[in-house]
């Protein structure tokens, strides 16, 4: 069970590759709505849509990253982390 825990929490994880697959994706994107404004004289709705969420995600995890990073170097966490890591190994069998 802990696995499946550890698991999950590597999949919502946002680390460099995930980072660069959104950026690279919103790029075919954007390339592909830039093709279909010349070909037809519009950029469909879905598009913009897809776009306008990936930029949004893109600000998010940027912004985030920035506070916590700015957070985590004016505070010292290692008793946090030792709390953690104490309670984790207390409770073990129970998960």
């Amino acid at each position: 069970m802990k696995e499946f825990y550890k698991s999950v929490g590597n999949l919502l994880s946002m680390n460099e590759n995930n980072k660069s697959s959104v950026v690279i994706v919103l790029l075919l994107i954007t390339g592909f709505g830039i093709y279909r404004l010349f070909i037809d004289g519009d950029i469909p709705n879905n598009v913009t849509t897809i776009i306008l969420t990936l930029s949004s995600l893109i600000f998010g995890i940027n912004s985030i990253s920035t506070v916590v990073s700015g957070i985590s170097s004016k505070y010292s966490f290692s008793k946090t982390k030792n709390i953690n890591e104490n309670f984790n190994n207390e409770y073990d069998d129970l998960i």
